[in-house]
């Protein structure tokens, strides 16, 4: 509770794994925000390298440690969210950033579009250790300045770089709950499953203004596990799931059969760069799909070239892939 005796506007929660040289500044981006009415729960999961120990040394009462044994990123989240105590809840990985503007953009966000499952903001990436800060390549969305509903989230997510990360989105408490929060047991792609859980029944919010800073070159990040690309699998059975159990509203079913394709495409993409060719072709032939025709097209004809003729175009392939 704030020194009033009220519940704070925002609930932050921070999950924590071995992170320790990357909380504080994790922390300071929270605690500069322009915005100041939160609390920040920082969630220790089972940490070893004294990053917990940190997490006190700015002494601001609004930022408390519970603590659990290790269980990943998902059980951390949700032990947050219960603990939350205010309506809406924010996410910021302990190895990444945000702008000091972003509770304050969000919350405009949920002003002005009431009723929304998550407000999501752009983001920056870092790829490597003192790169400059770069754009995602977002797809199928309204281009700058625009913000809003999302037309189809399940359109823009279909590609490799998503519109909502964990680090850059504001949740109501009460739409986590409603899908069972973050899937457990899940080490990567655990947050495209509940924002999928979650779009199915709500709207999506973006806007191009941008919120945080999204670390890929930090060490021990997930990012690492999630360049193998069998990790898509998990959200393509979620989606099959969500179709066969007639969880899909019916206006949202063409969206989430493109999705899939989507996802099938980024997969046969990796493939072909990691040399699986015939793995690539299965996924290729298995995509049905009318928005991304061309990109199948093209992903086909880069299979079915001998291996020497991939090689010499697979650079030209690079500049302009299109799902990735």
């Amino acid at each position: 509770m704030t020194p009033e005796g009220r519940a704070p506007a925002v609930s932050v929660v921070v999950p924590l794994y071995n992170k320790a040289p990357y909380i504080k500044r994790a922390l300071q981006s929270v605690l500069s925000q322009t915005f100041q009415d939160f609390e920040v729960i920082v969630v220790d999961d089972g940490s070893t390298d004294g990053g917990n120990l940190l997490v006190g040394e700015g002494h601001d009462p609004r930022v408390r440690v519970v603590g659990q044994e290790n269980k990943g990123a998902s059980a951390a989240r949700n032990l947050g969210i219960r603990e939350a105590q205010a309506k809406w809840i924010a996410f910021l990985d302990a190895d990444d950033e945000w702008m000091p503007t972003f509770l304050a953009t969000v919350m405009r966000l949920r002003d002005r579009f009431p009723g929304a499952g998550a407000y999501a903001t752009a983001w920056m990436k870092i790829e490597e250790e003192g790169g400059e800060r770069r754009q995602p390549n977002y797809r199928r969305v309204p281009t700058p300045p625009w913000e809003g509903y999302l037309p189809s989230y399940f359109l823009a997510a279909a590609n490799a770089d998503q519109p909502v990360i964990s680090s850059a989105v504001m949740v109501p408490k009460e739409a986590l709950l409603e899908v069972g929060g973050f899937p457990e047991g899940t080490p990567v792609g655990e947050d495209v499953i509940t924002w999928f859980r979650i779009a199915l029944t709500r709207e999506i919010v973006f806007t191009w203004e941008a919120g945080a800073v999204y670390h890929m070159e930090a060490t021990n990040r997930s990012a690492d596990e999630a360049r193998n690309p069998y990790w898509t699998h998990k959200i393509i059975d979620e989606a099959n799931s969500a179709l066969i159990g007639c969880l899909v509203p019916k206006r949202k079913i063409p969206e989430v059969r493109e999705f899939i394709a989507g996802k099938q495409l980024y997969l046969a993409s990796s493939m072909l760069r990691q040399g699986m060719r015939v793995e690539a072709r299965a996924y290729l032939e298995a995509c049905v799909t009318e928005r991304f025709s061309a990109e199948k097209m093209r992903l086909s004809f880069l299979a079915a070239l001998p291996s020497w003729a991939y090689l010499v175009l697979s650079g030209a392939h690079q500049r302009t892939r299109g799902l990735e």
